[in-house]
């Protein structure tokens, strides 16, 4: 009960000040009869219901909140106090450099609340959204802004010439071969022994074409054509055998369909170009998972060694926007692939590169990635293990953990690591 009454005593400070809540409270636990504390009880709850209403029920959001939420330059919804508006919520650069985590169910409105943001940062700050669903492409009649769409293996749109197998600048082609072969051994489900294989394919076409000779001015990119050839004209042995059948599987994905021209070019493009203005690049279902999979993080790799390279920036530089976030993340225990993400989101923040994290599934990312985002914006969820995850993340106690559960469409919970929170936060439609 004591519990129960001190966080009531709190949820009033939005409406009488936290000097007249902190009298009531004091007024209760320093009474020294039963029948003064019964007083003080039903004094707090006579103002509860006073300015809650007598008609409150559960449904009700009240999470008390001060005014650092109005401290950005940024708009992101208004903070209410049950259906009271307290005022606009706004992000500073550093909160989205620091990474902002997006989580809802599926028409939840994560998109929507990733748009409002986006609407704004357009006129200020480049930005990529790798965008899985083709969500994005009203973003740029939204934010009255110049926002490029481009694809891959897409008619009608522009489409991305990029050769995965390009090194970011200052990279070393085997450190980036190493890592292209550590993503599509993830991203496609196979073993370590097909990794090996593709290293050694890899390796044997970059000094065929000249990448190992230091003074050779034309060096021309491999691709994954041409890795294909190598591993069916290979001779292997043994398990050799099965798992160069897993890479003849894995590579032939890259030289089928449309998509075929965007990963097999020769050309030097590099992916800087992405990087100088407001950007959504389309990778949506007419490719196959693993690809999508593998195409989000390599961008995040490729993006981190080249933020690497240009030094640290306490000023947010550009900001990278991953929808379905959670198949980047390793479902089983991997030691060496969840050190290596979690020292990049540790790290690229450093370097002025902010992350939007976006997912259906709190629960099913690991806790590194919760650990190192410093907005965390949970819509409604459905599923318990979610609403657990959300609920420790937010430091929510046990009797406001349902909260969680009544959330309607465009309504979510934030909280701001520094700047108090969680609010209860409701979005503006903006398409």
């Amino acid at each position: 009960m004591d519990e129960q009454l001190k966080n009531t005593c709190n949820k009033l400070v939005p409406f009488i000040g936290k000097g007249h809540a902190q009298a009531l409270w004091l007024a209760y636990i320093t009474s020294e009869t039963m029948q003064a504390k019964a007083e003080a009880q039903t004094f707090i709850e006579l103002f509860w219901l006073r300015f809650a209403g007598p008609s409150v029920d559960n449904n009700t959001i009240y999470l008390p909140a001060d005014d650092s939420f109005s401290h950005g330059s940024i708009p992101f919804g208004t903070v209410h106090y049950g259906n009271r508006p307290m005022g606009e919520l706004r992000l500073q650069p550093e909160d989205i450099n620091k990474h902002i985590g997006l989580f809802s169910i599926t028409g939840g409105g994560k998109t929507n609340a990733c748009k409002l943001m986006l609407s704004t940062l357009a006129h200020s700050c480049p930005f990529l959204v790798i965008d899985w669903k083709r969500s994005y492409r009203d973003l740029a009649y939204i934010a009255k802004a110049n926002i490029r769409i481009v694809s891959i293996g897409q008619e009608g749109h522009q489409n991305l010439e990029w050769n995965p197998l390009q090194p970011p600048p200052g990279t070393g082609y085997q450190a980036w071969m190493y890592i292209v072969a550590e993503l599509l051994e993830k991203s496609h489900l196979s073993g370590p022994g097909t990794a090996d294989i593709l290293i050694e394919v890899f390796d044997r076409l970059f000094t065929k074409n000249g990448w190992a000779t230091p003074n050779q001015k034309i060096k021309r990119l491999p691709t994954f054509q041409q890795a294909l050839f190598e591993v069916q004209s290979g001779q292997f042995t043994g398990r050799r055998m099965l798992w160069r059948d897993t890479c003849v599987r894995i590579l032939r994905t890259f030289t089928l369909g449309a998509s075929a021209k965007t990963f097999n070019t020769m050309a030097h493009a590099s992916l800087e170009k992405l990087l100088g203005q407001p950007t959504i690049l389309e990778i949506d279902y007419e490719l196959p998972k693993p690809i999508r999979v593998f195409i989000s993080e390599l961008i995040l790799r490729w993006v981190h060694l080249y933020r690497l390279r240009q030094g640290e920036s306490k000023k947010l530089r550009h900001v990278l926007v991953f929808e379905e976030a959670h198949n980047m993340m390793p479902s089983q225990r991997n030691d060496t692939q969840m050190h290596s993400l979690e020292t990049l989101l540790r790290e690229i923040r450093g370097f002025g590169q902010g992350l939007v994290l976006i997912s259906q599934h709190p629960s099913l990312l690991p806790t590194y990635v919760l650990g190192n985002t410093n907005t965390l914006v949970f819509l409604g969820l459905q599923h318990e293990d979610d609403i657990r995850a959300a609920a420790k993340a937010l430091f929510l106690s046990k009797e406001d953990m349902h909260y969680l559960d009544k959330l309607k469409v465009g309504e979510a919970l934030v909280k701001i690591k520094s700047r108090g929170g969680p609010y209860f936060v409701r979005f503006p439609e903006v398409a």
